[in-house]
């Protein structure tokens, strides 16, 4: 069976990277962030996965679909579950500091990978300003984690494309989903579509 076009470049984003991927529905995201999680497992990576808690529950069944014991992963705080409702977020958007500080402190000095849904559920409320903040203020881990940051496009106000042009400059590639279950990737420091 073929890899999607998409685990290639997701693969590449060690080392301090910050992504966005824009997607609709929960599927294409669930899957994306399962392969972001296992990435970071297999490399001996603290993996923060920061999500609505059905979300998680996917993408915990997905991650035990491709072999991870989430249990064991979870009981060794190598695998961190936070929820993310629009709430939380805003207080994250006022004061990051304590995230970023209880991050390193389960990481114990490992490499960091985080899938964050905390900017993305201020975007989807239109909540650009808080959105953008937050999402800047987690590049303080910028070189000890990398960050993805996924925002729903079907629970986007206005016209999506250009209300998140502010938070895409924020980051080093995007992914957007293109179909129905199609990711383009582009490399903001090289802007080419890969596909």
């Amino acid at each position: 069976m073929t890899s999607p076009v998409w685990e290639t470049p997701l693969g590449s984003l060690r080392r301090g990277r910050h992504a966005l991927l824009y997607h609709r529905g929960p599927d294409l995201a669930a899957r994306v962030a399962a392969r972001y999680a296992a990435d970071g497992l297999g490399n001996e990576e603290a993996v923060v996965l920061s999500a609505e808690p059905v979300e998680l529950e996917r993408i915990g069944l997905l991650l035990s679909g491709i072999g991870v014991d989430v249990e064991r992963e979870r009981d060794a705080n190598n695998l961190l579950f936070v929820q993310s409702d629009t709430e939380q977020a805003s207080r994250l958007a006022v004061d990051v500091k304590y995230l970023v500080t209880w991050i390193r402190e389960q990481a114990r000095d490992r490499q960091t990978r985080i899938w964050n849904h905390w900017s993305g559920a201020l975007a989807e409320q239109g909540k650009w300003t808080e959105g953008s903040t937050l999402e800047a203020s987690l590049g303080e881990l910028k070189g000890d984690a990398t960050v993805l940051c996924h925002v729903n496009l079907e629970h986007m106000p206005g016209d999506p494309v250009a209300s998140l042009e502010m938070l895409g400059t924020l980051h080093d590639a995007l992914f957007t989903q293109t179909g129905h279950a199609a990711l383009e990737f582009r490399d903001q420091r090289s802007p080419v579509i890969a596909r």
